[in-house]
């Protein structure tokens, strides 16, 4: 809540007082004026006339009642001989009693002031109170709304209440779509590891039994098998997905060596990447992470993946390392095709398939990854480099 003693509350106050001063030296110069002119006008009567006593009370009243202009001029004469001239002060052993006036006028304006402001203020943090409390029982789900009166807060606290009510309805609702999509990717996923399971062991029967060579040999039978390796490698990512959206998974937070994470995330392609001569350079400089060792190795196995699946357009791959106060960043590099500009905005969405990878993956790997890293309070982006190009990661400290 601001402050009367704030930059604007203070500016105010200083406005409010110059022009309570000015009008309180407005009327001052009024009534001077009209004393100076009326005391004018008596001196010169009296100058006119005899010195009785008696013609003197007549004129005292006949210039109280009569203005005669000769009779003011001759009066000024008069007092401008002993120093009262028309000027902005007229009778100068009278401007300490302006400035007292002024001053006690100036107290009594700021003391009121002080006192208003105090009371509206604490008007206002009863009323803002009530409506923050209005709306910590709206979050609770308590919708019972009591309006006390009709003010200025009152379409403020109509349009806070409608607005907190349908946030909650959309966030609750989010919620329940959320849990249906995690339970229905679950359901997809355990109904496609029985017919899978199935195939397997079919598979499995015609290898052991061997009774037609020409069978196992075929082109088709090899395809089925890849196939099934396949959708086996789908449900299990979907179960993972699945895993993670639900926000059942609780990430460990533990310190490691950055290059101990990535080389244990490697183990399960690493014959692939040796055959294929795609073994990364690491230069990591000791640097250590905090996270979950093994979900941060499937968001780096994922990494490698896509990297991976573009041989043989890629020949190299390299991660380095640095940190600073801030974060640290981590970068993934090939010396591969760039990426289209409309592949760098959406390659981390789900299913989102790139042309790059010539129809490879699921499009999950990678936003699986990002998952992951958010979890970490991490961010990736994709970006293309002068040789190739690079996923960036940065984990940023707490």
């Amino acid at each position: 809540m601001k402050k009367i003693y704030t930059k604007t509350g203070v500016c105010f106050l200083l406005i409010i007082l110059l022009c309570v001063n000015s009008f309180i030296i407005f009327i001052y110069k009024i009534n001077e004026n009209n004393f100076y002119f009326s005391l004018a006008q008596i001196i010169g009567a009296i100058d006119k006339s005899d010195n009785s006593d008696k013609s003197i009370e007549k004129i005292l009243l006949s210039s109280l009642k009569n203005k005669n202009r000769s009779q003011e001029e001759k009066g000024k004469e008069i007092l401008k001989k002993h120093g009262y001239i028309k000027d902005f002060f007229i009778f100068k052993n009278k401007v300490y009693d302006l400035v007292l006036l002024c001053s006690l006028a100036s107290i009594t304006t700021a003391a009121l002031f002080l006192v208003y402001n105090r009371h509206k203020n604490k008007k206002l943090n009863k009323r803002i109170a009530s409506i923050l409390s209005a709306a910590e029982k709206i979050q609770k789900g308590d919708y019972k709304f009591y309006k006390e009166k009709e003010d200025e807060f009152s379409l403020l606290e109509d349009s806070i209440y409608k607005s907190l009510i349908l946030l909650r309805e959309t966030r609750l609702a989010a919620l329940n779509d959320k849990e249906e999509y995690k339970e229905n990717l679950e359901n997809i996923a355990h109904q496609l590891k029985i017919p899978i399971t199935s195939i397997n062991l079919m598979l499995e029967l015609l290898e052991d039994n061997k009774t037609d060579n020409n069978i196992l040999e075929t082109e088709a039978f090899q395809k089925i098998k890849k196939q099934i390796s396949r959708l086996e490698n789908l449900t299990e990512v979907l179960l993972k997905l699945a895993r993670l959206d639900s926000g059942s998974i609780e990430m460990k937070k533990e310190v490691f060596l950055l290059e101990e994470c990535l080389i244990h995330s490697m183990e399960s392609i690493e014959d692939d990447l040796r055959i294929k001569e795609l073994l990364p350079k690491l230069d990591l400089n000791g640097i250590t992470i905090s996270g979950d060792f093994y979900w941060l190795s499937e968001a780096f196995l994922n990494i490698l993946k896509n990297f991976s699946d573009l041989y043989p357009k890629v020949k190299n791959i390299s991660i380095s390392a640095k940190e600073n106060a801030v974060y640290t960043h981590i970068s993934f590099e090939n010396d591969g095709p760039e990426i289209p500009a409309s592949d760098l905005k959406n390659i981390f969405r789900r299913f989102y398939k790139s042309n790059t990878n010539e129809g490879k993956g699921f499009g999950i790997g990678l936003a699986m990854s990002q998952t992951i890293l958010k979890k970490h309070n991490a961010e990736i982006r994709a970006e293309n480099t002068k040789s190739g190009t690079a996923f960036i990661v940065k984990f940023y400290k707490e």
